[in-house]
């Protein structure tokens, strides 16, 4: 066998692994879910994004008057920075881990929800090894010599996109 044909059968793989059972029965979203979204698909969505918090909540969930273009929740307005950070510290999970991040060589790094927030974001970007002081030249500063990000600098640029978002 030629290492073409090797390659080539790597398209051929039909396995499937199931998680297991005890981990399906923890998991938030059901096989359910699938039949709800069937039934109702605009109310199975609407229902998904007022799991969210709404600064202005949406009363219709989709527009297509303008098709092919969609118009999801367009009367709403939502901060998605204010969903993916505050909330969690203010409905009591400030203290569960947000991003987990394990570097090639080992290192690793975990932000909680709560450090996440303003107070703790200026420690974060203040305390990040190898990366600019001020938060503003997180987003911008240049990718250096080896011309790639890493992803511990994706994670801090990510973090300062969602800070300013919050706003």
């Amino acid at each position: 066998m030629s290492q073409s044909d090797a390659i080539e059968n790597l398209f051929e793989e039909h396995r499937v692994f199931a998680p297991a059972a005890e981990f399906t029965a923890q998991a938030v979203a059901q096989a359910s879910i699938y039949d709800q979204a069937a039934q109702d698909r605009l109310g199975f969505w609407a229902e998904q994004a007022n799991k969210l918090h709404w600064h202005k909540p949406f009363t219709k969930t989709l527009n297509w008057s303008e098709a092919p273009f969609a118009k999801w929740f367009e009367d709403g307005e939502i901060n998605v920075a204010y969903n993916c950070l505050d909330r969690h510290v203010l409905e009591g999970r400030g203290d569960r881990v947000a991003i987990h991040f394990e570097g090639e060589p080992g290192d690793t790094q975990t932000y909680t929800f709560a450090q996440l927030t303003d107070e703790g974001f200026a420690v974060l970007a203040a305390a990040a090894p190898g990366h600019a002081t001020a938060v503003h030249d997180l987003m911008f500063e240049p990718l250096g010599d080896e011309g790639a990000a890493t992803f511990g600098d994706l994670v801090h640029r990510v973090l300062h996109r969602l800070t300013q978002q919050r706003t």
